[in-house]
This record gives structure tokens, sequence and C-alpha cells, in this order.
């Protein structure tokens, strides 16, 4: 199995950092002998808080570039610790009243534009629409939370 160059815990900081808005450690190594589903999961649940809100209603131009550039660190460190067989899947969400035609995937596909325009390799990243599946709990399906990016690693 190749040597996966990340730590969870170290990822887990990343995210805390890029959010306090301090430097992003590069890597660390992770134990190699985790399986590639246990690491997919690990990959998944540290990226959880990883999230680009805020879309205007019915659109899928990125609301924040800063905020792009400042999960950049994060989002290339777990894209270059992701198993064979899976892939990172950014997710594109809508809140309940935007139209269903495809609006989280073109979303996801801006945001992946973006990261890629900084540099990330996307030859095992794809754009998955989410629909208005996982609404953000205690918030109103109508609000601009709902319409948001995530990010997860999936089986190919």
């Amino acid at each position: 199995m190749k040597k996966v160059l990340l730590s969870l815990a170290a990822l887990f900081l990343a995210v805390t950092f890029v959010a306090c808005g301090a430097s992003v450690p590069s890597e660390m190594s992770v134990d190699d002998g985790a399986s590639p589903a246990a690491i997919a999961a690990e990959i998944s649940k540290t990226l959880e808080p990883v999230v680009i809100d805020e879309f205007a209603f019915n659109s899928a131009r990125v609301p924040s570039l800063n905020g792009i550039a400042m999960i950049y660190p994060v989002i290339s460190s777990a894209q270059k610790a992701v198993p064979a067989g899976f892939v990172l899947a950014i997710v594109g969400h809508n809140d309940k009243f935007e139209a269903k035609g495809g609006i989280g995937y073109r979303r996801g596909k801006a945001v992946m534009y973006e990261l890629r325009a900084l540099g990330l390799n996307v030859s095992n990243v794809k754009a998955v629409n989410g629909y208005n599946k996982d609404m953000v709990a205690e918030k109103d399906v109508a609000a601009p939370v709902q319409r948001r990016v995530t990010f997860r690693v999936v089986k190919k």
C-alpha cells in the first residue's frame, strides 16, 4: 500500500488553523496498516467542518475566493491522502426551493475549478450533486447556509 502522507490529527488541526486564519501544517504520516476504507472514512469525518456556503439563490458563482484560498491547503492534503479506489467528492447542495436542474453539481464544479486554479491535482476529484437531501439541521430550508459545498471521500 502506498505511503499515506497525512495524519488525521494534523488534518483536523489544519481545519482548525484555517478557520482561525493561521498557517496550516503541510503533512505528516498515518498508519500505513489502516485499510483504504478506514482511511477514506477518517478523511471524510475530518473534512466535515470544511464548508463553502452562502451561495446566491440559483447561482454557482463561488461566494468567496478568499475562502477557497484558505481551505486549499487542507483540501490539498486530504486529496493527496485519498487511497486507491476512492476519490475526493466536492458535493454541491441546494436549498429546498432552488431549481433541481443540477445547481448543486455546478456549485461543486465551480469550487473544483477554483481549487484547480490554485494548483490542486483533480485527477482523483469529482463534483457531485447533493441536491437538498442533507439540510443543515436547525436552519430554515431556504436559508443561504443550505446553499453550500462540502467535501468527502467516496468510492470511485
